[in-house]
């Protein structure tokens, strides 16, 4: 049997966005209204998904006069492993059917001791679930914020991991299912940019809401992309009736070139249709 939805605060037909992460992200997390608001502004139609509806960010409100939707995956005191656990025993994917994770995780994770690898190899596991629900998932990953010294002493560490995750997440990439990272670490400073040491103050927010806004903006724009209708790859006109060596090859690069975009297209096609079966059932 299904899971039951994920309660919707706003349903529509929107690409559908779940923001995964710690208390940074859920408690109240309010960075994620004016990051709303800018993705909503510059025309991209979203759904925001998640176990949580709750709004304790205020009156937020687009160029449209359209209230913010607050619904996400925030777990205060959360680390990726616990995390992967609440989403495969929960069912949580499939209760929310998200087309593009926005992660911020590994607070938790450093704050108890973990090295930069480790709370990659975690976050590997986490790409591999999210694929094993939908293998063209889009992902953004948000590099964890610095900590005052007094409160983690880590920051060495947060500094590492900032500078491989860009590499790693690369490697994990691919055209169907990409892996993006977004900045969150330059420029954000604990002293002036939080209220305790780690959790967003109102210059944090905003800093955290512009660093988002460009990278899951692409995703976004890729995501749409990818579920509009391709067209079938054209017959080139044959020119000659003896072609060159030269000629064959070239016409027939572009024909394994165009079936190759053909069959990329079906596969996305098939996994669109079978996300909205799902979604109706």
């Amino acid at each position: 049997m299904a899971p039951a939805p994920a309660p919707d605060t706003f349903p529509n037909e929107g690409t559908r966005v779940m923001f995964v992460g710690d208390s940074i992200t859920g408690s109240p997390g309010c960075w994620r209204a004016p990051l709303w608001v800018t993705l909503t502004d510059a025309g991209h139609d979203v759904n925001m998904v998640g176990i949580r509806t709750e709004n304790a960010c205020g009156n937020v409100v687009n160029a449209a006069g359209d209230p913010w939707d607050p619904d996400n995956t925030g777990i205060g005191g959360i680390t990726t492993t616990k995390m992967w656990v609440k989403l495969a025993q929960d069912e949580v994917l499939a209760s929310t059917d998200p087309d593009v994770i926005v992660q911020l995780l590994g607070t938790n994770d450093l704050f108890g001791g973990a090295t930069a690898e480790q709370v990659i190899a975690q976050y590997a596991k986490l790409v591999e679930l999210y694929r094993e629900y939908d293998p063209t998932i889009s992902v953004v990953l948000g590099t964890p914020p610095p900590m005052s010294e007094e409160t983690c002493g880590c920051n060495d560490v947060v500094a590492e991991l900032a500078s491989i995750l860009p590499t790693w997440a690369a490697s994990v990439s691919t055209p169907e299912a990409r892996v993006m990272v977004a900045d969150l670490t330059t420029g954000f400073d604990p002293a002036t940019d939080t209220y305790d040491g780690i959790h967003p103050s109102d210059s944090g927010t905003a800093k955290l809401a512009e660093a988002w806004a460009p990278v899951v903006s692409a995703a976004l724009d890729a995501r749409e992309r990818a579920v509009q209708p391709q067209p079938a790859p054209s017959t080139m006109p044959t020119l000659d009736a003896t072609p060159t060596d030269e000629a064959a090859t070239a016409s027939g690069t572009l024909a394994t070139l165009g079936w190759a975009a053909l069959g990329l297209a079906a596969i996305t096609a098939v996994a669109v249709f079978l996300r909205a079966r799902r979604r109706q059932t």
